[in-house]
């Protein structure tokens, strides 16, 4: 259970490296003030959209969209947490492998993600606007995707990038 849990806690926060005590009592505490702020939150908002349920119709939007909102609020929060606190930083015998390593694990996932939402785009045109899933096949359609692959590549081999040490590579 306790392998499962760092797992689980290494990839929701973006940790490197191994998970040792002093990056899990960091991330302990960030997830206890994250929980009481969710809690709190999520009593307000379903205590008010209750109340305005009879009245609007709008209580549903509120409720969902506050829902988002905070989500990704306390996501940010966490990325920035992590940051400053150099919890993603992993230190690497040898930096020039391991950026290798990150340049094919980019590609793949940027090849992976054009392909994905080019064909997610012929599944909406065949779904959502009842058009054919040949408007996809289009040298349009294709050059867009690759592109917006490529660039989705490229960040995450450049946030990839910086989880290496800077104190290692100058070794």
């Amino acid at each position: 259970m306790d392998r499962w849990y760092k797992k689980v806690i290494s990839h929701f926060y973006g940790l490197g490296g191994p998970v040792d005590e002093y990056r899990e009592q960091k991330v302990n505490k960030f997830g206890s003030v994250a929980y009481i702020i969710l809690w709190i939150y999520l009593l307000i908002s379903t205590f008010i959209a209750t109340g305005f349920w009879n009245f609007s119709e709008t209580a549903l939007a509120f409720l969902v969209t506050g829902n988002l909102v905070v989500i990704l609020a306390l996501s940010m929060g966490a990325a920035i947490y992590v940051y400053r606190n150099k919890l993603d930083k992993q230190y690497f015998d040898n930096p020039l492998r391991q950026k290798k390593i990150y340049r094919y694990k980019a590609f793949g996932q940027g090849l992976y993600f054009g392909i994905a939402t080019w064909l997610l785009a012929g599944l909406q045109n065949i779904w959502l606007d009842n058009k054919s899933f040949n408007l996809i096949f289009t040298w349009k359609e294709f050059i867009g995707h690759i592109l917006m692959g490529t660039f989705f590549g490229a960040l995450i081999y450049i946030f990839s990038l910086h989880r290496i040490d800077k104190k290692i590579e100058e070794h």
